[in-house]
């Protein structure tokens, strides 16, 4: 049957599936620790022990542990479309959750991106205005009658307080669609820290489509074989410049984004482009990539494409270089499915798809990628869930190797792990030849994930459940044994995360066994080295004396060698440093000259007092154009460094004041500033004539009427100047002296207090002598 979508018929197929159940591989069973929920997508295991379980109409579910009962942390249902496969489909924990307290959650949009055009939102969400079934699917839906549902997708983070999430922050939105399938799928946390979100081609299923439809016109590429729509959209790179950077959507494509902002991370391969929606994109030419993982330990993303009549595909994009930019990745969606040329789009004559296929299929602004894996479909198939199993308790055969879950098939698959090559990437199978590891109708799997114990859990929407998969010799379902324990590791009351160099106190408390006679006991790893040495007991304790993140685990066993590993991250945060200027003090003074002394106090969280060598002085002058010390100018006087030294005091002219700054910086390079203002002694010169009233002025200055009288700063030389004629009236006059003796122009140095008088005597012209040429009085 043609392939229809993930979840609206998975009834149909489990009554077929149903004939060919098969059995767990010896010495496995299952196990449903979580059951009674409507539609689960996804469970989500945080390191405190708690437990989240997504349902598709958009409530999300909390379990303070795996054995307690669930109180509901978060409803989305009034935002969320659920026809067919939209929903709330994926969610994802902060690494540091609780200590940050965040989550993610992508979903369908009951709404469409142009609210002058599209109906927003519709109502109700699952049936009127859908058609009948799991939506309308027929080429011509009429946007005023019953029939299609514009929608779109949201991107969103959570923020937390305790056990409930308080408010949302859309970071983006987009993946407009008007099919009722391949909205959006998987949001999952990278080990570098980036969030990494997926989202389908929004195409009808049930013709090749790119964009002959007529539909909702409001779009301009959704319908436009010339604009090149509907399943093109996940080559929307490859068709720029025809799409203008706003025209590029999201769909079919990977993202790694900033999980602050929404914003393209770096490193992207095109994190310098024009578009926000292109810097975003990691790998595109997906048709749906409802599930993907990340390969632990090696930034590797290994997505499972959804195909269309014919293959399903594991891909694998690479990892990001180190220091370098990731390489552009396009899986070749819609013009090819699998390792072939897409029936239905190869003999449409398409632009871009001959393109590609041209020059060995290498054509077009990225080669296209082959899938790593692929195998054909047995009437409906859709690939739903990705894990890598990590654990230690499965039989060697399935270390480090893949399982994969068909929903409609309802068969989760295993590929054991081969690396003939040596270079630590998995060598694919023989496409078609991945092992069935459980089937039947017990396996409607839309989601797989290593939880406790490392054991493989997943999502079965049909039957409300979270299985588990555990391994124990000589168990099965008909005779189960022994389950390992989910541990937790959680900061103890009282304790924080964040701080100086501290003792921090930590609690397995949290703990559970499904087995509840078995008694737990515990092995600490405090210092990040792996070996559980460190501590015993359900509490315990560590000084970290550095800054920075530390590893902390604990590991917990039932005695029946049943054993999980619960680990944490606490961050030791850098403090910045706090410094004191000692001297000098505000209400201190200077002259010209004097050495002034400067003397510091530091403290550091981390490090004590601070070097000499981290504690810098600055020394400005500031020249000011008003007595009130304002409107000045900044110059550098001197700079030193240590916590005891000493500058002279420059030659200024009033007024002027000395700014002094002192910064410490700490090993960290955080830093603490302090600062200080220290302002002049003064001296007044007035200079006065005898007679009175004559001119007289200082250097540089043009004579005034006397008396003059002028502020200086303590200790200045100041030029004073007397004309050696003058006349004041009809008399004429001759500078005869100073009263200090000083020439007619001579430097004067103000070393006191108060007001220095200094006076210019002058005679008659007339009663002038001359004596070897001079003239004298």
């Amino acid at each position: 049957m043609r392939r229809r979508t993930l979840f609206g018929f998975s009834l149909l197929v489990l009554i077929a599936a149903s004939a060919s159940a098969q059995t767990l591989p010896s010495g496995f069973q299952r196990t449903d620790p979580i059951a009674g929920r409507n539609l689960p997508t996804g469970v989500y295991f945080a390191h405190d022990g708690r437990v989240f379980v997504t349902e598709k109409g958009g409530q999300i579910w909390l379990y303070p542990n795996l054995l307690a009962a669930p109180t509901l942390f978060y409803d989305l249902s009034a935002k969320i479309h659920t026809v067919g496969d939209r929903g709330l489909l994926g969610f994802a924990l902060d690494p540091r959750f609780p200590e940050v307290p965040a989550v993610y959650v992508l979903y369908t949009y009951n709404g469409g991106l142009f609210p002058d055009s599209d109906p927003v939102p519709w109502a109700p969400r699952w049936t009127t205005n859908c058609g009948s079934g799991p939506g309308q699917t027929e080429p011509t839906p009429s946007q005023t009658q019953e029939g299609g549902c514009v929608v779109s997708g949201h991107l969103s983070r959570l923020d937390v307080s305790g056990n409930v999430a308080t408010a949302e922050t859309v970071l983006i939105e987009d993946w407009y669609q008007w099919y009722p399938s391949h909205s959006i799928g998987t949001v999952l946390f990278g080990e570098d820290g980036y969030l990494y979100v997926g989202g389908g081609d929004g195409a009808s299923y049930n013709w090749a489509d790119w964009g002959e439809g007529v539909g909702n016109t409001t779009y301009p590429d959704t319908h436009s074989p010339t604009l090149q729509g509907g399943a093109l959209r996940s080559q929307a790179l490859e068709i720029q410049p025809q799409y203008t950077s706003g025209d590029i959507r999201l769909n079919g494509a990977i993202l790694r984004v900033d999980p602050l902002t929404g914003d393209g991370a770096p490193g992207n391969p095109l994190a310098d482009d024009a578009s926000p929606n292109a810097r975003r994109i990691l790998a595109y030419g997906l048709r749906n990539p409802f599930r993907f993982t990340e390969r632990p330990g090696t930034g590797e993303i290994w997505v499972g494409d959804v195909g269309w009549n014919t293959w399903e595909e594991i891909n694998r994009i690479p990892a990001l270089p180190q220091g370098g930019d990731a390489t552009l990745v396009n899986f070749g969606w819609p013009c090819f499915e699998g390792r072939v040329h897409t029936s239905g789009y190869s003999g449409a004559n398409l632009a871009l798809c001959n393109a590609m296929y041209a020059n060995n299929n290498t054509g077009g602004r990225t080669p296209w990628t082959p899938p790593w894996y692929t195998y054909i479909h047995q009437g409906s198939s859709d690939i739903t869930g990705l894990a890598f199993y990590t654990g230690t308790s499965y039989p060697a055969q399935y270390r480090n190797s893949l399982f994969f879950a068909d929903n409609s098939r309802t068969i989760i698959f295993n590929i054991p792990f081969a690396d003939a090559n040596g270079d630590g990437i998995p060598d694919p199978p023989a496409d078609g030849t991945a092992t069935a590891f459980f089937g039947g109708s017990l396996a409607t799997a839309v989601q797989l994930v290593s939880g406790p114990g490392g054991d493989i859990f997943f999502t079965n929407i049909n039957t409300g459940k979270i299985s588990r998969l555990a391994y124990c010799t000589g168990c099965s379902s008909a005779a189960p044994g022994n389950v390992a324990p989910s541990a937790a590791i959680a900061l103890d009351a009282g304790s924080a995360a964040d701080g100086p160099p501290r003792t921090i106190a930590f609690t397995a408390a949290n703990s559970v066994d499904s087995n509840t006679t078995d008694t737990l006991t515990y092995a600490w790893d405090l210092d990040g080295d792996g070996n559980f040495t460190d501590a015993t007991g359900v509490d315990a304790s560590a000084f970290f004396a550095t800054v920075g993140p530390h590893t902390v685990a604990v590991q917990v066993s039932d005695g029946h060698g049943g054993v999980d590993v619960a680990r944490m991250i606490v961050t030791v945060v850098n403090q910045a440093p706090s410094v004191t200027i000692l001297s000098p003090q505000a209400g201190d003074e200077w002259a010209i000259g004097d050495v002034v002394a400067l003397q510091a106090s530091s403290s550091d969280p981390e490090q004590g007092t601070l070097p000499d060598s981290a504690l810098a002085w600055q020394v400005f002058l500031e020249t000011c154009t008003n007595p009130d010390f304002t409107d000045c100018t900044e110059s550098t006087v001197t700079t030193a460094t240590g916590s005891n030294t000493q500058f002279q005091a420059p030659a200024a002219v009033f007024p002027a004041y000395l700014h002094i700054v002192l910064t410490g910086t700490d090993d960290g390079g955080l830093f603490d500033t302090k600062d200080v203002d220290i302002y002049p002694l003064t001296s007044d010169l007035t200079l006065t004539t005898d007679p009175a009233g004559l001119l007289v002025g200082f250097a540089g200055s043009p004579a005034q009427t006397a008396p003059v009288t002028r502020t200086f700063i303590r200790n200045a030389n100041v030029e004073v100047s007397a004309p050696l004629s003058q006349s004041a009236g009809a008399i004429d006059y001759g500078f005869a002296s100073w009263s200090d003796a000083g020439a007619a122009d001579h430097t004067v140095q103000l070393t006191d207090a108060g007001t220095t008088i200094l006076t210019a005597n002058y005679v008659v012209d007339g009663d002038l002598i001359f004596r070897d040429g001079f003239e004298l009085p």
